[in-house]
């Protein structure tokens, strides 16, 4: 796997206003475009990637054709999640002796942070050096989680890589579980399930969960499971929702994703990635596995019970910090 990537100062970005939200406020549609022809589009709502197309001109995530469309409910399609991106058990946690309760948007539990989830605010962004600034600031006891927050995303887009950073600060114990949750289609045809890519990763275990997918606390092996995908494997029929973990620390290859003519290659320094094969998609009009989501995170929960010492809460003498890398290789893509 590829383990670094380059940028231009050729790169170029541009932006227009494409429609206004409820309460007036423009959204605004921001175009990264790299010398290579491989181009990213993304939405101040949400700080959502709605298009990342390669130079042969196939569009690689699944996306909706109206940028409007993303002001309505939509199983996150493309959207940045914070400020705990997955599951929270009971819809509760405890800090320091603290209850706090969430909202139990998926019955009894908190799924994505609930309506006072970032991918419904309006973020602020600026063009700095070549990249897009993503901040949105964040009030003590919005959505039932503590703290003032102040959070930074950077999107830089290179000859062959989509590269964003994350930067929280808080004034208060809370916890932070940012991640993107684009649904890939190497194909671009999203009238077709991903059933025919294969995935190859470096996950070793899975967060063991019950039926309401909340973790146990444990971790199993993935050796000669079905989600064991060591070697390369076609995703096939399998019904994915799992925590895979990837051994190690720092930026690390985590997965590779191919068609068979495309290529993306997944790099976080997350300690893991959620892996769904996208049932939900049909909420939004595409069929079933339209598009396979690749998370990098903490383990769902880990606020209240951490995985392999997994802890997701940030204190406020610390800065919490999350890179996410995507390298593509394909037609008129550089290597």
């Amino acid at each position: 796997m590829p383990h670094s990537a380059g940028g231009s100062k050729r790169d170029t970005i541009t932006q227009r206003i494409v429609g206004q939200t409820s309460d007036g406020r423009d959204l605004i549609e921001f175009t990264m475009r790299a010398p290579s022809g491989l181009s990213a589009v993304w939405l101040n709502y949400g700080a959502t990637l709605t298009q990342l197309i390669l130079p042969d001109g196939t569009n690689i995530v699944v996306g909706f054709d109206d940028p409007v469309r993303y002001l309505s409910n939509h199983p996150s399609i493309g959207v940045t999640i914070g400020p705990v991106a997955n599951r929270i058990g009971r819809a509760r946690f405890s800090i320091d002796g603290e209850i706090f309760q969430t909202e139990p948007n998926l019955s009894p539990n908190t799924l994505h942070s609930g309506a006072a989830g970032w991918q419904h605010r309006l973020w602020d962004v600026t063009v700095v050096d070549g990249m897009l600034e993503f901040t949105l600031d964040a009030d003590d006891g919005d959505g039932g989680f503590p703290g003032d927050r102040q959070t930074v995303m950077m999107a830089q887009l290179a000859e062959n890589a989509l590269r964003l950073e994350w930067f929280v600060s808080t004034d208060r114990a809370t916890p932070i579980n940012i991640t993107q949750h684009s649904y890939f289609n190497l194909s671009g045809n999203v009238g077709q399930p991903i059933d025919a890519h294969a995935l190859q990763s470096h996950a070793t275990h899975v967060t063991q969960t019950d039926t309401d997918h909340i973790p146990t606390g444990q971790t199993l092996s993935v050796t000669d499971t079905a989600l064991d995908f060591g070697d390369p494997q076609e995703i096939g029929a399998r019904v994915i929702d799992n925590n895979l973990l990837v051994p190690g620390a720092g930026l690390r290859d985590l997965a590779a994703l191919t068609d068979g003519v495309r290529t993306l290659f997944l790099q976080s320094d997350a300690p893991g990635f959620q892996l769904y094969t996208g049932e939900a998609l049909t909420e939004a009009g595409f069929i079933a596995r339209a598009g396979l989501a690749l998370e990098p995170q903490s383990p769902p929960d880990a606020v209240n019970q951490p995985v392999d010492g997994i802890d997701m809460v940030l204190q406020p003498d610390k800065d919490w910090h999350l890179t996410i890398q995507y390298i593509l290789h394909g037609p008129g893509l550089p290597k």
